[in-house]
């Protein structure tokens, strides 16, 4: 099941704010870096000023860039940097919307997500 594979991805965004609510975005990235380090699969997320708004079920709510990693599973092949620096493992970014219609709206998986969700450890 999908939500129990999205359980062992930390939201680093959620602990960001718990932990340093003045300087969230920074906290996430450093907590970012820690979990790279330490070999934990995370989530870390930026909100964006728009929302989206789903035309299939109405849902509406902020939109967001998403990024799973798991530092234990190896890259596929090279990578360049994104919004946390470069990935050390297996990733998979995407925006809120789209990871709705999938998880919502059964439209298909990308091969890469169901790859990393196969890979993560419970």
């Amino acid at each position: 099941m999908i939500a129990t594979k999205l359980q062992a991805f930390a939201n680093l965004l959620e602990i960001s704010r718990l932990c340093a609510l003045a300087t969230t975005y920074e906290k996430q990235k450093e907590l970012v870096e820690n979990f790279r380090t330490e070999g934990r699969a995370f989530l870390a997320s930026m909100p964006l000023r728009h929302r989206f708004r789903c035309a299939l079920c109405g849902v509406e709510t902020g939109e967001a860039e998403l990024h799973f990693e798991d530092p234990k599973q190896p890259l596929p092949g090279a990578v360049s940097d994104g919004l946390w620096g470069r990935p050390v493992g297996r990733y998979f970014a995407a925006s809120f919307s789209s990871l709705h219609s999938m998880l919502e709206h059964s439209n298909e998986l990308p091969v890469d997500f169901a790859e990393l969700l196969n890979g993560v450890a419970r």
